[in-house]
């Protein structure tokens, strides 16, 4: 699994006044962070609507939330803001609004709830909002600032790097970042400059003027440039009337910082100019100032709360990313494993944090050899099913449905769901073969009867829909009303293992098939399923708003213990330092966060924190084998389309990374190094398999053998250099540092930068995993998490080795020898034959790297002291919200 991880409706708005991280990247020298922010409704207004009565002749005070029709724009962009203000009095007075660049508005109603704003300033900014009613009561947003980032000013520059024009008509471009942005009283925070840089023409003759680049000649006249590097001053106001900063004769290359304490609560406008000197045709100088702001909130010392439980029957959870779909026949990906975990349920389950122990869920009792569940050949599993279980549209659940959602995921088939693991042990990836002959088919898969008497008799017939449609009705089946079987082509006890993952919930037939729903339509997904959902669980879907937030409520008819609380809000929130903020004030129950950041919870009284759990899970950087070039040049990127296709650059990229350096500093020692994708604590693991280790010299040597075919004749990777686009999904910090720590690598290989990369982010659900998904990806190299789906070793080389895999799929990548031994692992029901198999392949994928094998993580969790039950399971997404409670 892909890792980033009641009967009456309730209303759709948060119970608090709550909200929902990115490496610069380069669009023609343009350095942007890209954060989005969705604010939502707040404390008054919700718990009116969720019970609490009001007083007569008591003033209630208002709640401020805000939001913003952009959240990246343009230099002269205007950007409309909206006020989410409520009040149950309706006596708001009042609507002030701070854009973060110095300047404020207000006014009433009619004339500040909704407002406009030119930004003239590229940067960071935050946008505060308050309300006042006409008692004097006053909210604001400081929970859930606005966050907008408007496009830095970016030098014009042709082909060759120079000006366009001959004379320099540019302004310098300016970069500033701050540690931090949203603070508490007397902080001290760091400003870096590094990055800005200006253009110095100075001409040693005026009238030798071309567009030749600056390092060449006309006769004997040589242009003499600084180059893209002379800084003539910088300088930093920092908003809060304190004295600024100031350098001058900087060079790009020099790093320009200092740092500020900020000693009172406020929204400030920390300005920072950057000039450059300017000549024209004649010699004549000027001075070019470039500005860039970033805004700086200090949080009111009343912000930080350590009051009383917040939201007693709500369960408020904010993560990063979100979901691809929320349909169990499609999705795959942490952040929908997580709401699908909760809303439906399937045949059998994990007893509580066992990665292995099983329990009865929707079947009575779990499949064994022993209770005759399971045929004495292995090949056949039958489950027989719990009774009266009602489903979220009221229907009750029987033996047509289950058999339904297992058939419904075959004839699918969709490549990028996890269909694979019922298609490896039922059907030998049926799928695969529409197109080809049914001799193929056969040729390759030892089939069993009933796949053969399922299929035509005509070995010439090419396999269609409709074929792979008759063998999921042959392989899943009720043998009588209150039970189902599945046929497997080979015994693999692992496979009720794989009846606990989310590819094999239970949805209502019914639902699906009612009009409008989309059915079941061979080869295609369904379009209402990916938003919608029937299932079984202890909870159901109330909403999902995508980017934003998703709304889950109790179901009051769940066949099970009921969950003690009766909302769960699950939300998007990109930016670490929301997250840390929501939950300090106690807007957030949990949050998921790095570990590098457990600083902010040390307080025990406030926060509990589980962590160093083993995960048998991964954390990888893909190689792309086949490079969208044009669309991976927009990032700056400038490797041929078969770059990876060379194993010497695959390994030269194994020993840029710092893999000690990482675990210790950014994990906090809270990782593994793997030494294979069997990772430590599988079956199948095997510590004598060599590791790649952090080397220069190795990765030199691997680049000077690395030919590049479309580069010059005969020249290596090494002699031409290259730069290239690293991805990571928004706001995943430890992902975005991998990218960091691969970039500086490259750096340190040679001087100049012959050797660069740009770092990137895309949103989880709604651009990376899209990205991802594609056999032609714009993404050269982009990194990406895998979860166990069930604790067996082929859960890992399966989709990770496979050339038909998960990955390998969307990479290209592709070793018929592992495909071979995967296939042999899987058909030998022998521990000892499938444990020297599996060491077998480790070894060709440590000779043939499709990864860079970055971590094997441990469990990081923390959250309110006063929620209850919680435990790790590394086989869920992430919560699964009935075990939770709050006292």
């Amino acid at each position: 699994m892909e890792a980033n991880e009641n009967t009456e409706m309730a209303p759709e708005v948060l119970p608090t006044e709550t909200t929902e991280e990115a490496k610069p990247k380069r669009t023609k020298l343009l350095a942007v962070i890209v954060v989005a922010v969705m604010l939502v409704a707040a404390i008054a207004a919700a718990l009116v609507l969720m019970g609490t009565p009001s007083t007569p002749g008591t003033n209630h005070t208002p709640s401020a939330g805000a939001q913003a029709d952009k959240s990246t724009i343009n230099i002269g962009d205007v950007v409309t803001f909206t006020s989410m203000a409520t009040d149950v009095d309706k006596d708001i007075v009042d609507y002030a609004w701070y854009f973060g660049d110095g300047t404020k508005v207000n006014g009433t109603a009619a004339t500040a709830a909704v407002v406009t704003h030119t930004y003239t300033k590229g940067g960071s900014y935050l946008i505060y909002h308050i309300v006042t009613d006409k008692n004097g009561s006053v909210a604001d947003n400081e929970a859930a600032l606005i966050r907008l980032q408007v496009l830095l000013y970016s030098p014009v520059l042709d082909t060759l790097g120079s000006p366009v024009g001959w004379s320099n008509t540019t302004a310098p471009h300016a970069y500033a970042a701050a540690t931090n942005d949203i603070i508490k009283p007397n902080t001290t925070i760091g400003f870096n400059m590094t990055g800005s840089y200006g253009m110095q023409w100075v001409w040693n003759s005026a009238s030798n003027h071309s567009e030749l680049g600056f390092w060449d000649f006309i006769g004997s006249t040589e242009y003499n440039m600084t180059g893209l590097t002379y800084l003539s001053n910088v300088t930093l106001q920092f908003g809060d009337n304190v004295t600024g900063y100031a350098t001058a004769g900087s060079n790009a290359g020099d790093f320009i910082a200092t740092s500020h304490n900020y000693t009172k609560a406020g929204h400030y406008a920390a300005k920072v100019n950057v000039s450059a000197i300017r000549r024209n045709a004649t010699n004549v100088a000027s001075n070019v100032t470039t500005q860039v702001i970033v805004t700086i909130h200090v949080l009111k010392p009343t912000t930080i709360s350590t009051g009383s439980i917040k939201n007693p029957d709500a369960f408020i959870v904010a993560e990063f990313g979100g979901p691809q779909y929320l349909d169990p026949a499609l999705d795959y990906e942490s952040a929908g494993g997580e709401v699908l975990n909760n809303i439906y349920d399937t045949l059998v389950t994990y007893d509580r944090d066992s990665p292995s122990k099983m329990i009865p869920a929707l079947a009575l009792e779990v499949p064994t050899l022993a209770n005759g569940l399971i045929s004495a050949d292995g090949k056949s599993i039958t489950y027989n099913l719990r009774q009266n279980v009602k489903m979220h549209d009221g229907t009750t659940m029987n033996a047509s449905d289950v058999v339904y959602s297992i058939q419904r995921v075959l004839r699918m088939h969709d490549p990028s769901s996890p269909v694979w693991m019922l298609e490896a042990y039922m059907n030998g990836y049926l799928s695969g073969y529409i197109g080809q002959q049914v001799q193929n088919y056969t040729g390759a898969v030892a089939t069993t009867i009933y796949i053969n008497a399922s299929l035509p008799a005509d070995p010439l017939h090419l396999i269609t829909d409709a074929d792979v449609q008759a063998v999921a009705q042959a392989i899943v089946f009720a043998p009588n009303s209150s039970a189902v079987t599945f046929r497997l082509l080979q015994p693999y006890l692992p496979f009720v293992l794989i009846t606990a993952y989310t590819v094999c919930d239970v949805v209502s037939m019914e639902y699906v098939e009612a009009a409008g729903h989309g059915g079941i339509v061979n080869g295609e997904q369904n379009v209402w399923m990916k938003t919608h959902e029937c299932g079984a669980g202890p909870y159901k879907l109330v909403s999902w708003d995508p980017g934003s937030k998703i709304h889950l409520v109790r179901f009051d008819d769940y066949w099970g213990a009921k969950p003690a609380l009766k909302d769960v809000f699950i939300l998007q929130v990109d930016d670490v330092n929301q997250r840390i903020l929501m939950l300090q004030s106690g807007d957030a129950d949990s949050v998921v966060i790095d570990i590098a950041y457990q600083s902010n919870f040390a307080d025990a009284t406030k926060y509990r924190i589980f962590k160093g759990l083993p995960d048998p899970g991964l954390r990888i950087g893909v190689f792309n084998f086949n490079i969208d070039t044009v669309g991976a040049a927009a990032y700056q990127s400038n490797v041929t389309n078969d770059f990876f296709v060379d194993v010497h650059v695959r390994k030269a990229f194994c020993y840029l990374f710092d893999y000690a350096t990482f675990n210790s500093t950014v994990l906090k020692g809270n990782a593994n190094q793997p030494n294979s994708v069997i990772t430590k604590g599988l079956f199948g693991y095997n510590a004598s398999i060599p590791k790649y280790n952090y080397s220069l010299a190795a990765a030199t040597a691997e680049l000077k053998l690395a030919k590049n075919i479309s580069g010059k004749p005969g020249k290596s990777w090494w002699d031409d250099g290259f730069k290239i686009a690293l991805f990571y999904n928004t706001g995943n910090t430890a992902r975005q540092q991998v990218c960091l720590f691969l970039q500086k690598a490259l750096n340190d290989l040679a001087p100049g930068k012959k050797f660069d990369a740009t770092v990137n982010s895309l949103s989880w659900g709604s651009a990376y995993l899209p990205a991802q998904q594609n056999k032609h990806s714009k993404m050269p190299f982009y990194f990406i998490g895998w979860g166990a789906d069930f604790a067996d070793a082929d859960d890992f080389v399966q989709p990770m080795l496979y050339s038909a895999g998960t990955y390998p799929y969307y990479s290209n990548y592709n070793n018929s020898a592992i495909d071979a031994k995967i296939l042999q692992a899987q058909n030998s029901l022998d521990p000892v034959v499938r444990a020297q198999l599996y060491s077998e392949i480790s070894m060709l994928a440590y000779q043939d790297p499709a990864y860079i094998l970055a971590y094997q993580p441990a469990s990081f969790h923390v959250e309110r002291t006063w929620v209850a039950g919680y435990y790790f399971n590394p086989m869920f997404g992430n919560l699964y919200f009935p075990a939770l409670s709050k006292a």
